[in-house]
């Protein structure tokens, strides 16, 4: 949860129902009546296909298991593929909308972000593979592998690995 949905959450505004980000399109399906899904997906192409493109998370299970689905169809949302398409039989509304994508800027480090980050960038030989998650350690050992070669990422989404 992010600070703004903590407030919420403190205030009465939102429920928290404690899981695992990759639970959550199991919740989607088999727990909430989703009455509407409105979402943002790339351009379609010849074949009658969206991408989800940066917002498949749980947004394509929820626009697979709601009663409308409306999509706002923007140029800058790049095409991805694999479970990414949504064809245009699936879709209730088209609303076009040609804006820059949001972008979240990184949170400033804290101190001990830094010095934490650097360490264990310090023990990441050449030619590793590792797994990052979000925050402000993984964001700050990122900073501290700019010097390193041949490394892969692993990408922990929805219980998958990339």
């Amino acid at each position: 949860m992010t600070a703004a949905d903590r407030d919420r959450v403190k205030v009465g505004l939102d429920y928290f129902v404690p899981n695992y980000f990759h639970q959550i399109p199991r919740l989607c399906r088999d727990f909430m009546k989703i009455d509407v899904t409105i979402t943002t997906v790339s351009p379609m192409d010849k074949s009658g296909y969206f991408s989800f493109g940066t917002a498949n998370d749980f947004t394509s299970t929820a626009a697979r298991h709601c009663g409308k689905l409306i999509v706002e169809v923007n140029q800058n949302m790049p095409r991805v593929f694999g479970d990414s398409l949504l064809h245009i039989s699936e879709v209730d509304a088209i609303v076009e909308n040609n804006v820059p994508l949001l972008e979240m800027p990184p949170p400033e480090p804290e101190p001990e972000d830094e010095i934490i980050g650097k360490q264990i960038a310090a023990l990441v030989p050449d030619g590793a593979t590792i797994q990052l998650g979000v925050g402000g350690i993984p964001n700050s050992i990122t900073r501290y592998l700019g010097g390193h070669k041949d490394l892969v990422y692993i990408l922990r989404s929805l219980g998958r690995v990339w």
